[in-house]
């Protein structure tokens, strides 16, 4: 696993502390978690998110910036999503396997499954995905990733 700097437009306020974030990871890890309305990784903090921030987050826009780091070669174009440093404190020993591949823009549990699974579940997805990569279905996720996002822009306006 090796650390980079994530490219994105703030969504949020600058005051905005990850503590809530934090405790909402380690919530997710429960056997009783269910995915909140926003999805895994978009705590519902309306009060946080700025104006823009919302659009930018609806339109998916607010991960362009992750361009770079493909082009950089921090990310792949598919892949598991990077996480946070302190999301690893309550992986599951096997959920390391997903860093047995580059970190994607998109992934099979964005394309597959996006704000219906709990984190431990997207985890175990990434772990899937890990094990069984292969080109083929990276250009079946590649292809499927824009209908994804308009889906998921039209059920959130």
């Amino acid at each position: 696993m090796r650390e980079f700097t994530v490219l994105k437009f703030r969504t949020m306020k600058a005051s905005t502390g990850d503590t809530a974030h934090r405790e909402y990871i380690r919530g997710t890890m429960t056997a009783a978690a269910v995915p909140g309305a926003n999805g895994l990784y978009k705590l519902e903090r309306d009060d946080s998110v700025t104006r823009v921030g919302r659009w930018l987050r609806r339109t998916s826009l607010d991960e362009l910036p992750q361009l770079l780091n493909v082009l950089r070669g921090d990310m792949s174009l598919v892949g598991p999503r990077p996480c946070l440093s302190y999301e690893t404190e309550s992986f599951a020993p096997h959920h390391f396997e997903r860093f047995l591949v580059p970190a994607g823009l998109t992934g099979l549990w964005q394309v597959a499954a996006r704000a219906s699974v709990t984190f431990g579940e997207a985890l175990d997805m990434d772990v899937a995905y890990a094990r069984g990569w292969s080109f083929g279905l990276d250009l079946r996720l590649l292809a499927r990733t824009p209908f994804q996002v308009l889906r998921q822009r039209t059920s959130t306006a």
